[in-house]
């Protein structure tokens, strides 16, 4: 899925940027999560440095997050 939810935040898969945003259910503020607009690549940093390409999904189960790009799924929180 493009999109998902936690209950508090929707997580919102940017595949053209490469990044996640996180937008308030309460205040619907959008904030960039996660990935650096316009950058590709694979860096698996922390969240502020990390890169995804080629982004499919992003999911939230059992109180984690994850996103799944290229050949791997990685868990964000």
């Amino acid at each position: 899925s493009y999109i998902t939810t936690d209950g508090i935040n929707l997580y919102v898969t940017d595949f053209n940027n490469y990044t996640i945003r996180q937008i308030s259910l309460q205040t619907m503020e959008v904030t960039t999560l996660t990935g650096t607009p316009g950058v590709s690549g694979i860096d698996e940093g922390l969240l502020e440095d990390a890169t995804f390409i080629n982004i499919v999904m992003t999911f939230y189960f059992s109180n984690r997050l994850y996103v799944s790009a290229a050949t791997y799924i990685r868990e964000l929180f």
